[in-house]
């Protein structure tokens, strides 16, 4: 049972160095360190030196910051496959996983203030989650690569 319970955790340990030294995580994290800067100093710039109403402002760079988001991960994260089709998929998907990640926020956050736990807890919480959930969905399903055609074998 020992040895069992040491040959797993030396194969979780090594599961989990290859994924944090994994070339699309750490590109992810550059993104979304990228995209957060565009929103968040888009947001800044706009509000306070061109004056634009607050609920403008955070719209405009929200979506500013998601294309930012969507066009870094597509071709340099994930090096997902180009062409028209493959765009319009991933895009649509894309916007359905924003969806689900302002329902989570808006869950999370609600939820939280409800057990009397202010957004300054509860925010970073959903966003740490949602960033996990983002990371799986974005390699697996909207960024993945096409398996290839094989030919019919008659």
């Amino acid at each position: 049972m020992l040895e069992w319970l040491f040959c797993y955790y030396v194969g979780m340990k090594r599961r989990f160095l290859a994924s944090i030294t994994d070339r699309s995580l750490q590109r992810f994290v550059v993104v979304g360190v990228i995209s957060f800067a565009v929103d968040f100093g888009l947001l800044l710039i706009s509000h306070y030196i061109f004056n634009v109403q607050l609920q403008v402002a955070t719209t405009g760079a929200f979506l500013a910051g998601l294309i930012i988001n969507f066009i870094l991960n597509k071709l340099w994260t994930f090096e997902a496959p180009k062409g028209a089709k493959q765009s319009a998929r991933q895009a649509f998907l894309y916007a359905l996983l924003v969806v689900v990640n302002l329902i989570i926020t808006n869950f999370v956050v609600s939820s939280a203030q409800a057990m009397g736990l202010g957004p300054e807890i509860s925010k970073p919480f959903a966003t740490g989650f949602i960033t996990v959930l983002n990371y799986i969905v974005y390699n697996r399903i909207i960024f993945r690569a096409e398996p290839p055609i094989e030919p019919f074998a008659g």
